[in-house]
């Protein structure tokens, strides 16, 4: 199947169940480029680490890449042209990295904590400031999981409840029987493929039973302005849009 063609089942997909696998976005010489430029993060002097956050405003080379990707094409089919990044993380799950159980993602990374109608509770993770922001702003954010390893069935992939973002955040104790009575899809993906999905979508990922290296560079893209006072976390505020 071809990256265009590819693209736009996904994109349907995503508009659908809020979640889409779209392969072959990034090109063998792009996710290399991608891994390299990576690894003195994910190598640091204290030893491996599972996550690093902010990854292009540590690493601006990354947009450059992106840029010359099929990424803003993709983006731009889900959230028009003027979508920024606002955070981006870069992943690395190994043997050691522990198991995600059932959750949403409900926070938004932000410059600073201020009062703003809507948001909170707050929260500081690493150093950042994170709140719980309304509802129709988690709708407007896409999730772009760039995948830079193949990842089987045996290598603790992605599981998401299709449609589990439309109903909004939950307690975690209803999160049980959202998995219990909605279908799974098992993000089975090759190096070069993309995941789309909403940040509220109930997800998890198990333990690898037959770990490799699964790492992946994280990209939260929204047109979204915040309310005066507030500002996204990522301070750079990068585009990979080509507007």
């Amino acid at each position: 199947m071809d990256t265009d063609h590819s693209m736009a089942m996904g994109v349907g997909r995503f508009a659908a169940d809020g979640i889409a696998v779209v392969s072959g976005v990034l090109r063998p010489a792009e996710v290399e480029r991608l891994c390299d430029l990576g690894e003195p993060l994910l190598r640091g002097a204290a030893g491996p680490r599972p996550g690093v956050r902010r990854a292009l405003e540590k690493v601006p080379e990354f947009a450059d890449v992106l840029n010359d990707s099929q990424v803003p094409a993709l983006a731009e089919r889900i959230t028009g042209p003027a979508a920024r990044v606002v955070r981006s993380i870069l992943f690395d799950k190994s043997a050691d990295t522990w198991a995600v159980p059932w959750h949403q993602d409900a926070t938004v990374a932000l410059r600073e904590r201020a009062d703003a109608p809507g948001f909170g509770p707050w929260s500081v993770k690493d150093g950042e400031a994170h709140a719980r922001p309304p509802r129709e702003l988690l709708d407007e954010i896409l999730v772009v999981r760039l995948h830079l390893d193949d990842c089987g069935p045996d290598n603790g992939p992605l599981r998401v409840i299709p449609g589990s973002h439309r109903s909004g955040v939950h307690p975690e104790r209803n999160l049980g029987v959202i998995v219990e009575t909605g279908p799974v899809v098992e993000c089975v993906v090759k190096a070069g493929d993309a995941v789309l999905m909403r940040p509220h979508s109930v997800h998890s990922s198990p333990r690898a039973t037959r770990p490799a290296r699964r790492r992946v560079l994280h990209l939260e893209m929204t047109a979204r302005e915040l309310p005066t006072g507030l500002a996204w976390g990522e301070t750079a505020m990068l585009s990979v849009s080509r507007g």
